[in-house]
């Protein structure tokens, strides 16, 4: 059963960060173009991109630290198999 709660964990965390991340930086992209330039639409796409990129960079940082822990909880199981 625990292994169930951390994969609903980490897929919970990874789907908060996504969209969180592209929401709060659409919006302040779209907040500066009405801010500075009207309409232009540079920085609604600069928020778009620094969104999706902050979302790819914190999804790969959550993955990693959670195939950390099960290869941990892997050689756990295995030292107490011996």
């Amino acid at each position: 059963m625990r292994t169930e709660i951390k994969y609903f964990a980490l897929f919970s965390q990874i789907s908060f960060v996504v969209v969180l991340s592209i929401i709060l930086f659409l919006y302040f992209g779209i907040w500066l173009d009405k801010r500075l330039f009207g309409d232009s639409g540079i920085f609604t796409l600069l928020g778009l991109f620094l969104g999706l990129s902050s979302a790819g960079y914190n999804t790969y940082k959550i993955f990693n630290r959670f195939l950390h822990e099960v290869e941990k909880d892997e050689e756990k199981r295995n030292k107490k198999k011996a």
